[in-house]
């Protein structure tokens, strides 16, 4: 995450806080499922709907029904 999007962040347990310039939230891990709370600032609330769809893409690339692995 640091390095790939410019993030600190660390674990709480099963849910994760990160944070950089403009940008806070969290990600809860669940037995089933996984939550994402992002909030971003004033500057970059702008580009909201291009984070929402990179973040769609992403769990669905990772954790879609297609993601697991092959047997």
């Amino acid at each position: 995450l640091d390095e790939e999007f410019d993030l600190a962040y660390e674990w709480d347990d099963n849910v994760l806080n990160f944070t950089r310039s403009g940008v806070s939230g969290e990600l809860v891990v669940e037995k089933k499922e996984v939550h994402i709370r992002v909030r971003l600032g004033f500057l970059l609330f702008a580009i909201k709907p291009r984070v929402e769809a990179e973040i769609h893409r992403f769990f669905d690339e990772n954790f879609g029904p297609d993601s697991g692995p092959k047997v």
